[in-house]
């Protein structure tokens, strides 16, 4: 009996593996970008089908393998031979994130009879398992019900800089029927392809995950008996949404706080159901205070928010693409007239931004003259004009010549202004050479700016090439050179200081972080110039140890994060702090912006700032609703909307609310002495989180 069970198994199970089988096996295909990774490169145009699966390490060192490095997006077409029915299809990939290799940020599967007209299958990453980690080799499938097709489309888009396959697998058999077309509202005819691909790429996260994060996502595709994907259409989703919020949460406007950043990127309906059930009205301290709302009627609804001080912003928080994802919560966008209106169904997240230094009053949010939310801060921070004029030098190095300033300088200066931030950095473009009768030049770009008797004036004039010939000269700082530099440099500072720029705040920048063979030249230049030029100064940055001569020599040097554990062999007293915050968007806004203050303070330094406030070389890339190029250098804390409008983000609101911490923090040490402040701030260098901050910020008592 046994022995008969065993042989009828086995029977079955051949015949099911005979009818469904890799019908790509050795097939032709084409890809739309070649494969440039060097180590791969092989026998690209027979390696995704020549039915090899790679399971082990090195995945990207094998020439069985297929790459690309900084490829977007990558078309790549299968032709079966004739027509068949598939049932499912497959892609061999790995990640490692540490090293920007990433799974496929999305794969879009279409099909088609006669490659005209298209039917869209699907989106085989749309899976649990699609997350950024350590090394891991995987395979990611889509399964569908029986479909004709001869050609199968692969649409990949890359979610970092590496992306990587070493097999396609088709899985179906031939077809029992010859349909030679399809027919039907879902087609997708060729020259509509690339428009459907668009849509497909900027609108399919951001519309299923208009309320929730990717992995909610999966909630709202039901699977069925046979382990199956059910498709439901975008509006079905929507629909489907709105039902489960209405029969999970109170009938009506819902607002629900949120604790921190961390928690607003992760919260999902669930998350607010359960906070409804244990939120508390605590008095708020921290600067920022985020909720959501939710629209869980059948109607349109204006909501409208009084604000608890002049010194108030409020923002809605929306999503924006970066390189590892296209649903991250960065941009703020500013609600008009402090009113906003929400759809039925709708879900918004939002920020508020207060100051402590400012009047004590309540943040009221209200819909048709019913109080949904009354909110008590904690801002009664004394005012003491010896602690708000001990503010934090900052530097974010915001050239008004690149792409997404130079067209918003008045909105851009203005921010600038407003944050606190009190640093020019003039590049070389910027600054006349050693000809001019009237810096007329320098002058013109320096009065964008306001304020200018406040402000430190870098001026990063780089002799890092062709130092000597800028002075009219063969040799650096020979007399020639020491003549024509002494002469244009007493002008520069004559001219500036007309526009109102002290003497004393204006500082000669020759070298961007200094190598080891720049510091003799460097040190030289200013002995030389100090004896001979009445209020010559120097700044330089500095990021390794070998050129701490320069800083020593320097009048005013930013270092590196990474010198910090070096500080006491940097005899200079002048000392600021800086961070290069490459890959921006996906920085922590605490732990990479606001902290940099922290670490001021414990560190007794004068300033911070970070590189860059916007150098983005392209418009397209600032604009949040865009997918992010992932080739693209991202050194920006501002996005632009679809008019070009200049919209913020977190990450900047934390750098400037760090600027606000380090007042407080100086505030304290009158009334709880500097060693018991810093002993409070260890704490949270020793451990950096939001968390920690906010509980010593909430410590500090004030009489």
């Amino acid at each position: 009996m046994n022995k008969l069970f065993y042989i009828l198994t086995a029977i079955i199970l051949v015949s099911c593996t005979s009818n469904s089988q890799n019908i790509a096996r050795d097939k032709k295909y084409k890809i739309s970008v070649a494969p440039n990774y060097a180590l791969t490169n092989g026998l690209d145009d027979t390696d995704l089908t020549d039915g090899t699966k790679k399971t082990g390490l090195r995945f990207w060192q094998d020439v069985s393998t297929v790459g690309w490095r900084g490829v977007p997006e990558v078309e790549l077409d299968i032709d079966l031979g004739e027509i068949s029915s598939v049932t499912n299809v497959l892609i061999n990939t790995a990640r490692n994130s540490s090293a920007e290799v990433d799974f496929p940020l999305h794969c879009f599967v279409l099909t088609s009879i006669d490659n005209e007209n298209f039917l869209y299958q699907g989106n085989l990453m749309e899976s649990m398992d699609n997350i950024s980690g350590s090394y891991q080799v995987n395979d990611f499938s889509l399964k569908t019900k029986s479909v004709n097709a001869r050609y199968v489309k692969l649409v990949l888009i890359a979610k970092s800089k590496f992306m990587f396959l070493d097999e396609v697998e088709i899985h179906g058999s031939k077809a029992k029927s010859s349909n030679k077309e399809y027919k039907g509202s879902d087609l997708i005819r060729k020259n509509d392809l690339a428009q459907y691909l668009v849509n497909l790429k900027n609108n399919f996260y951001e519309s299923l995950t208009d309320d929730y994060d990717i992995k909610s996502v999966q909630n709202f595709i039901s699977v069925d008996n046979t382990n199956q994907q059910k498709k439901y259409s975008l509006s079905e989703l929507m629909n489907l949404k709105k039902e489960r919020q209405q029969n999970q949460l109170p009938a009506g406007i819902v607002v629900s706080s949120i604790n921190d950043i961390d928690a607003l990127r992760q919260t999902q309906l669930k998350d607010i159901v359960a906070s409804l059930k244990t939120q508390t009205e605590d008095k708020k301290n921290n600067g920022n205070y985020f909720f959501t709302i939710v629209n869980n009627q059948s109607k349109t609804e204006e909501v409208v928010f009084n604000l608890p001080g002049s010194d108030s912003d409020l923002y809605e928080v929306v999503r924006a693409s970066s390189v590892k994802t296209v649903n991250l919560y960065d941009v703020l966008k500013p609600i008009s007239n402090n009113k906003i209106r929400i759809v039925a169904g709708e879900h918004k997240m939002f920020v508020l931004s207060y100051s402590r230094f400012d009047n004590n009053k309540d943040f009221v949010i209200a819909s048709r003259k019913k109080t949904l939310k009354k909110i008590k801060f904690d801002i009664s921070v004394p005012l003491k004009n010896t602690v708000l004029n001990d503010k934090l030098n900052a530097n974010v190095w915001s050239y008004l010549d690149k792409p997404i300033l130079k067209d918003n300088k008045r909105q851009v200066v203005d921010d600038l202004e407003k944050s606190g931030i009190n640093t020019v950095v003039v590049h070389s473009g910027f600054i006349d050479d050693y000809k001019t009768k009237d810096f007329s030049k320098l002058k013109t770009y320096l009065k964008n700016f306001n304020n200018l008797q406040d402000k430190k004036v870098l001026l990063f004039y780089n002799l890092k090439n062709n130092a000597s010939q800028k002075f009219a000269s063969q040799i650096f700082l020979d007399g020639v050179w020491k003549d024509n530099f002494s002469s244009w440099y007493r002008l520069l500072l004559r001219e500036v200081t007309k526009l109102g720029v002290k003497s004393e705040n204006v500082f000669f920048y020759p070298y961007d972080e200094i190598t080891k063979d720049e510091v003799k030249n460097f040190v030289e230049l200013n002995k030389w110039a100090k004896k001979e030029i009445k209020d010559y100064q120097s700044f330089v940055t500095v990021i390794q140890q070998d050129t701490f001569e320069a800083a020593n020599s320097a009048d005013l040097v930013q270092i590196s994060k990474f010198m910090l554990p070096y500080l006491a062999n940097i005899k200079n007293k002048n000392i600021w702090l800086y961070d290069v915050l490459d890959g921006s968007r996906e920085r922590n806004p605490f732990k990479d912006y606001r902290f940099l203050s922290w670490l001021a303070y414990y560190y007794d330094l004068n300033g911070i700032g970070f590189w860059n406030y916007s150098s983005l070389k392209d418009v397209e890339n600032a604009k949040f609703t865009n997918v992010f190029d992932r080739t693209a250098e991202d050194y920006s804390v501002i996005y632009l909307d679809q008019d070009n409008n200049v919209l913020s983000s977190i990450r900047w609101m934390y750098f400037v609310k760090g600027l606000e911490d380090y007042q407080i923090l100086r505030l304290a040490e009158t009334t709880m002495g500097k060693e018991h402040v810093k002993k409070l701030v260890k704490g949270v260098i020793d451990k950096p989180t939001e968390d920690n901050a906010n509980k010593v910020l909430g410590s500090i008592k004030f009489k």
